[in-house]
């Protein structure tokens, strides 16, 4: 074990039998562990420390939450050591235990799921997800500390998806696929009326055939009745106001947060009309668990305004996000369409090695999804949303290269005169 070497923070209760009840670490860990102290890695135990001084496999204690600091000085290490957490990565099974070390700071999060689980844990924020903490060696020295895991690039970097169908193929072929849709700006254009927005019979028609042969999902800020009935389709999931209202053919899901805000959201709204009242072009959409504040029609020289007054209403309990042309006020809790989406992979038994997600969105909210996607599945940026930084893999343009990609993702042989044929 090298003094000096990196140093990985594994929450205890992820890897011993039985919780901290059992004292024994899971046989099919011992190994791995073992392997990564021959690799120069010091193995540090966070919690549990009766049953951690008894295990040979870790070569430090630290007390639960102890990791959350700037720094941490490690116990039974020789001659001690203090560790700065940008300079050391975390390994946790939990989904919470993820999300507070990501906010930490950690210079790598990993998610260790030997089963199932891997959905959420990427949604959390884990950057990487192993069965076998071996893993974690691998993506570390690819990335060096501080620069594991997903990576945001220009949208004018971002390949088609059409001009590399045939990587795209390579990349689904023998897999089965999970595919969730955006829906504003995705199957349909933006406009400047968000109840104007229908989809056309002939994207209704592609994303039928999609759903004959792969499962599909809407994941919109719309609400879920609304998005239900333009759709119209019933073997669909529809995850509504972000993922916190979900429900289709065998389940559904309304989060607890999002109901525990209502008063909360009720309040804002009436405000926030009487406070964009004055303002042309304003308008003021409440869903159920969310408030859209649009502003593609207020006129440039109201846009100060508009921003002036939309942002003094606060209310505890909600947060404010920015979208195309519209700020969002949502549930302050850890839920978004990442989450939405890891809660379907996992509720519909499609969080595994055998299914590649494929989320396809325009918006800033649905960067995380991508990014929960991370290198287990494809992210799709659908439009023009200028020049900015995405999380997205591939990039569609418009409503006929959208239906062009359902066709590649439902295994379909067509493409338009000059492209590629997807082999």
């Amino acid at each position: 074990m090298d003094e000096g070497g990196a140093v990985l923070v594994v929450e205890l209760a992820s890897v011993v039998d039985d919780g901290f009840g059992g004292g024994a670490l899971s046989p099919e860990l011992a190994a791995p562990f073992a392997e990564l102290r021959r690799r120069g890695w010091l193995v540090v135990a966070e919690g549990g420390a009766d049953i951690a001084e008894g295990l040979a496999e870790f070569d430090a204690v630290i007390p639960k939450g102890a990791a959350a600091e700037v720094e941490f000085e490690l116990r039974r290490a020789p001659r001690g050591r203090t560790v700065r957490v940008a300079e050391a990565a975390y390994l946790s099974g939990s989904p919470a235990s993820v999300a507070a070390a990501r906010r930490a700071g950690f210079g790598g999060v990993f998610g260790l799921a030997r089963r199932r689980g891997a959905a959420r844990l990427r949604a959390a924020g884990a950057d990487a997800v192993v069965a076998d903490p071996r893993g974690v060696d691998a993506a570390w020295r690819r990335g060096g500390s501080a620069s594991v895991g997903r990576r945001q690039r220009s949208v004018t970097t971002v390949p088609s998806a059409l001009a590399a169908s045939g990587a795209l193929a390579e990349r689904l072929a023998g897999k089965q696929k999970a595919v969730f849709l955006d829906y504003d700006g995705t199957l349909t254009p933006i406009v400047a009326d968000p109840e104007a927005a229908a989809l056309s019979p002939a994207m209704r028609h592609a994303v039928a055939e999609l759903a004959d042969q792969v499962f599909v999902a809407i994941v919109t800020g719309r609400d879920r009745r609304d998005i239900e009935e333009r759709v119209g389709l019933p073997q669909l999931y529809y995850a509504g106001n972000h993922g916190f209202d979900i429900a289709g053919p065998h389940g559904n899901l309304e989060h607890p947060g999002g109901v525990a805000a209502i008063p909360a959201l009720d309040a804002a709204e009436r405000e926030l009309r009487a406070a964009l009242a004055a303002i042309p072009g304003a308008v003021v959409e409440r869903k159920r668990y969310s408030l859209s504040l649009h502003y593609r029609l207020v006129p440039d020289s109201e846009l100060g305004a508009f921003f002036a007054r939309a942002r003094e209403v606060t209310r505890a309990g909600l947060r404010q996000g920015e979208g195309k042309k519209v700020i969002e006020l949502c549930p302050d809790v850890d839920w978004d369409k990442g989450r939405a989406m890891a809660w379907l992979l996992e509720e519909m038994d499609l969080d595994s090695a055998d299914v590649v997600p494929v989320f396809v969105g325009d918006d800033l909210t649905d960067e995380n999804a991508f990014a929960a996607l991370g290198g287990d599945g494809v992210a799709v940026l659908a439009g023009d949303p200028g020049d900015r930084f995405t999380y997205a893999d591939v990039r569609v343009m418009g409503e006929a290269e959208v239906m062009e990609l359902l066709g590649v993702l439902a295994g379909e042989m067509r493409s338009d005169e000059g492209a590629e044929r997807v082999r």
